[in-house]
């Protein structure tokens, strides 16, 4: 089994959109995609911004987790996966 976790962080956003509230992570979507853009999984953030996604296998490669949530900016951070046995 493979464990991706990732967090949430409050910070500020620019003009005219919402930042990311301090107080209230929860329903944040996490989408994990692949190099090509194909989604691998989702899930939804726990009260704290976390995620956790749990995957039968997940091959070595790169990998970006999108978080989002109505009325906020969508973001999204690329990260390289080495799988080992």
């Amino acid at each position: 089994a493979r464990v991706i976790n990732a967090a949430i962080t409050p910070g500020s956003a620019p003009s005219g959109t919402n930042p990311v509230p301090s107080n209230d992570l929860t329903n944040f979507t996490g989408t994990l995609k692949d190099a090509a853009g194909n989604v691998i999984a989702t899930t939804t953030a726990d009260a704290s911004g976390n995620f956790n996604f749990n995957l039968a296998s997940l091959p070595s490669g790169v990998y970006s987790i999108e978080a989002s949530r109505p009325n906020f900016i969508t973001s999204s951070s690329s990260f390289l996966f080495t799988a080992h046995s």
